[in-house]
């Protein structure tokens, strides 16, 4: 049997900031993420990445104790992506088959956005 008291470690990967449609900063996102004890977040902001890549950034030059997955919210034809783990944006409105092949091209994983 599993121990399930054995923490393995606390993620959020689906994150917006006020650089698409959240409401917060990026470094009110930091600062919260510490604050909840979270070891990972993702910032996926719809259609861009350039929050995602300061903030990882920004967590790297303040020492924090939190990884930050480079993301994105991508829209596509059959609906929304989350795309993690990426080094460039992925094109948008385009098929869910050509934009996970996108994704993955980065090595990167492709995972259906909640609605």
């Amino acid at each position: 049997m599993t121990d399930l008291t054995r923490r393995v470690g606390r993620a959020d990967l689906h994150i917006h900031t006020a650089a698409s449609d959240g409401t917060a900063s990026v470094t009110s996102v930091l600062d919260r993420a510490i604050e909840l004890g979270l070891d990972v977040i993702a910032i996926t902001d719809h259609e861009r990445i350039d929050a995602a890549l300061a903030g990882r950034a920004l967590a790297q030059d303040r020492g924090l104790p939190l990884e930050v997955v480079v993301g994105e919210e991508v829209t596509t034809l059959g609906g929304h992506l989350l795309a993690l783990g990426l080094r460039r944006p992925v094109r948008s409105y385009r098929s869910l088959r050509s934009t996970i092949a996108e994704i993955h091209d980065q090595g990167a994983l492709a995972i259906p956005a909640p609605v």
